[in-house]
């Protein structure tokens, strides 16, 4: 029964995560697509301390902080896997296009800009070298390799910190 909840929760946790990007994408909220990502994140330590905490109820109010740690990561590893499938659909149905489209449309002027400013060293001839090579530099394997780098790494610290919080032994 235990290992139901832990998936559960992840796939709760994945869901409202999707539904939050999506809300933002798709709802002319665009501009502040990085907000979900970033409060996502946040969002994540409730759920592993529910899980842990689900994990040291249904052993008796007993649970020393090994298990409740590998409970975490367990979440952790679950719900990264849901929130990669949904980025790899997510990114090949919608942001793709509309990632190379941003690039095209307003690229070459924000690198002017950033030429005016003196943050960049080039020509502006060669703008368009530049914005081709990043294009070509849109993957799926980058969106992914984002998403779980960051949920791995802030999930194993909320890990450890819910594990720390929720030991108990006899």
């Amino acid at each position: 029964m235990q290992k139901n909840t832990t998936v559960f929760l992840a796939l709760i946790y994945s869901l409202l995560f999707a539904a939050a990007v999506c809300f933002f994408f798709y709802g002319d909220h665009v501009q502040y697509i990085t907000y979900p990502y970033l409060v996502g994140l946040l969002f994540m330590l409730p759920f592993i301390y529910a899980a842990i905490f689900l994990k040291r109820k249904n052993e008796g109010g007993l649970l020393g902080g090994r298990p409740a740690f590998k409970e975490g990561l367990k979440f952790v590893v679950i719900a990264t896997l849901f929130m990669a499938l949904f980025q790899v659909l997510f990114f090949e149905f919608s942001f793709r296009e509309y990632k190379i489209n941003f690039m095209q449309t307003m690229g070459p002027q924000i690198l002017k800009e950033q030429i005016a400013a003196g943050k960049m060293k080039m020509d502006e001839a060669d703008i368009p070298k530049m914005i081709a090579a990043d294009i070509e530099g849109v993957t799926v394997f980058k969106e992914i390799t984002a998403v779980v780098f960051k949920n791995l790494f802030f999930g194993t610290f909320a890990s450890v910190v819910s594990a720390i919080i929720l030991k108990r032994k006899a």
